[in-house]
């Protein structure tokens, strides 16, 4: 294959800093004059453009074999989940070739460029034994322990170059100890000077934020010294670390992204729910389009990115799991009712997560909603496109307006986000309907406000949306609503994949 029909896609995360952009555009045009390809940079969200647009319009160009290269720190959930996802997609839609790369990790070149920073950010500060400075390694925060164990590496790592007295690790985001903490820890051991090193690629709001917090502990501690080193940008050994990667890839060597540690493949304490966990994305990640993309694509909520490459063999393994599932419930004595047991096992195959069989919660007549709403032919509204894509035998029933362009004008006019649109100019097509809400807890909270204002009046709500702010508040308001009928989970968990395994299950189990 020659050259031409070939690429480099450089991955990033994404940033609504513009500063963020052009920083990765840096390292975009550094890279492209050491390889002799093309480099095409393409964002997971927050930038443009998105992963699925760059190959599309790569596709459209000739290109048939595209090296996808991980500009990503850590094997995180966004490595993990949305890339391989959006990959698998575009290698399906568009007929190209994708070989995808592990992420940057600790790789040498990177703990050098690093010590480099380090050694920038002590230039600033009075001179000072190494005994007495501790470096304290910042990184992002994730949900995944394996990345953020990777942070408390780097700190070790640091340490072990014999430039410090003290290593400590703290999180910006998600993960604890905080940026405070952090500091607060490294005082307490003795240190007289602090360097923050953070561990991200290029600028963005989260840099801002952990200098302003190193900045805001510091007025109070005059004893102790505090500089924020910079974060990697595009150092020449980053660009020398993309170049070892890229070969490692071209090579064949080391393309997997998984890991004794990945909370996907093998049981870590506190994690062993994620074992076998479906690796899927949503379109506001890996299945994004710029709101300017006319063409979509249909996708299966079902894509998995499998480290093994065992090809499953249909119906078969779907039997066989189901009877795991069953004989999973029996021999933890799981007593739940027969009249929920079909989505509750459906949602555990869709999760492996058998949480979800004390997490579910039905209102009294639940099931007969549904099944009625069905039999009527009765819309489907879903919040997002994840939840409607995986959504079987159902036709042209479902409606969701999340990318409706008007939906787009009228966000970025009010403000209000468009899930909370869409789910409006949804009901107010179709009162009736069954509501589907998997991701989006501002949309279960505007099906309520319109159901109190008398504008709507489902027929079932399945509120099952996933995370920290508003989601748990969410469904426990609708769970306390006697004038409609519900099916929700307790807590935080939920996503699009329950969400659209609760209807499918409604139409396996109840319907058919």
């Amino acid at each position: 294959m020659s050259s031409a029909h070939e690429a480099i896609l450089l991955l990033d995360h994404g940033s609504r800093d513009p500063d963020a952009k052009i920083e990765f555009d840096e390292i975009a045009r550094a890279l492209q004059a050491r390889v002799d390809l093309n480099v095409y940079p393409a964002f997971l969200e927050l930038a443009e453009p998105p992963v699925l647009d760059q190959l599309e319009a790569l596709a459209r160009a000739g290109v048939q074999k595209v090296w996808g290269l991980s500009a990503f720190l850590l094997p995180a959930g966004h490595v993990k989940s949305d890339l391989p996802t959006a990959l698998t997609e575009a290698k399906r839609d568009f007929g190209i070739e994708i070989e995808y790369g592990k992420p940057l990790g600790l790789h040498p070149s990177l703990l050098f460029a690093l010590r480099e920073r380090l050694r920038e950010a002590r230039a600033n500060l009075p001179q000072c034994e190494n005994q007495e400075v501790a470096v304290l390694v910042v990184g992002r925060g994730a949900s995944d322990p394996d990345a953020n164990s990777e942070v408390a590496k780097l700190a070790r790592l640091m340490y072990e170059g014999g430039e410090c007295g003290y290593a400590h690790t703290a999180f910006v985001s998600i993960a604890k100890p905080s940026v405070a903490e952090g500091l607060a820890q490294c005082a307490a051991l003795g240190a007289k000077q602090i360097i923050l090193l953070p561990f991200f690629l290029c600028t963005g709001l989260l840099i801002q934020r952990i200098q302003k917090q190193a900045e805001e502990w510091a007025v109070a501690r005059d004893d102790v010294q505090v500089a924020v080193a910079s974060h990697l940008g595009a150092h020449p050994q980053v660009i020398d670390a993309l170049v070892d990667r890229l070969g490692e890839l071209r090579l064949g060597e080391n393309r997997s992204i998984w890991c004794d540690r990945c909370k996907f493949r093998a049981p870590l304490p506190g994690h062993e729910h994620s074992v076998g966990a479906a690796l899927t994305s949503d379109d506001a990640h890996g299945l994004r389009h710029s709101h300017s993309h006319g063409h979509t694509h249909a996708h299966d909520l079902n894509i998995i990115a499998r480290a093994t490459g065992v090809e499953l063999r249909g119906d078969a393994i779907t039997k066989r799991s189901f009877e795991i599932i069953e004989a999973e419930l029996r021999s933890n004595c799981v007593n739940v009712p027969q009249a929920h047991l079909g989505i509750i096992k459906r949602v555990i195959h869709t999760t492996a997560d058998f949480e979800y069989a004390e997490l579910l919660q039905f209102s009294e007549r639940a099931i007969e909603a549904g099944r009625t709403a069905l039999d009527a032919q009765s819309k489907i509204i879903c919040d997002v496109r994840m939840v409607q894509s995986g959504l079987t035998k159902l036709g042209e029933r479902t409606l969701c307006f999340v990318d409706d362009p008007n939906v787009w004008d009228e966000s970025n006019a009010t403000g209000e986000t468009r899930s909370v649109l869409g789910l409006r100019k949804a009901l107010m097509q179709a009162p009736n309907a069954i509501v589907v809400i998997g991701n989006a807890p501002t949309a279960l909270w505007e099906t309520l406000r319109l159901v109190d204002a008398g504008k709507a009046k489902p027929l079932l709500i399945i509120g099952v949306p996933v995370g920290f702010v508003d989601a748990v508040e969410s469904k426990a308001a609708l769970g306390q609503r006697a004038d409609v009928e519900w099916i929700i989970t307790r807590g935080r968990k939920g996503g699009s994949g329950v969400a659209a395994a609760i209807v499918n299950a409604l139409i396996r189990e109840y319907h058919e």
